[in-house]
């Protein structure tokens, strides 16, 4: 369960990603837009880029929500995890953190040289 969500959520990802290619290049031609109406004066592009910003804020809102949304659905699968497997969830993050502590040790430490003295 906890695999598909994943999936689930790697795909919304991604969708939002390639909607904010979209949005990006819809501002891209706005600007462009704009810069080619900048002979018509400053009022007018001060303008342009209000509503592009405007247009653009009120596109992506409801997506980083529906982003935020998937994101506590995950959380909480894990927690799930967590709490079914308590034990293996300590061992792990301790092994984890262990491992991490001598990789730190021998860069921090060291200069980068993975040497011991």
């Amino acid at each position: 369960m906890s695999d598909q969500l994943m999936e689930t959520s790697q795909a919304k990802i991604e969708a939002l990603e390639a909607k904010i290619l979209e949005l990006e290049a819809k501002l891209q031609a706005q600007a462009q837009e704009a810069s080619e109406e900048l002979h018509g004066g400053k009022e007018a592009l001060i303008g342009n880029i209000k509503n592009g910003a405007e247009r653009l804020y009120k596109d992506v809102s409801p997506l980083v929500e529906k982003y935020k949304e998937e994101q506590d659905e995950v959380l909480r699968a894990v927690g799930a995890k967590i709490c079914e497997h308590p034990f293996v969830s300590v061992t792990a993050a301790f092994g984890v953190g262990l491992i991490l502590a001598k990789l730190m040790e021998n860069t921090v430490c060291h200069g980068g040289h993975s040497h011991r003295s």
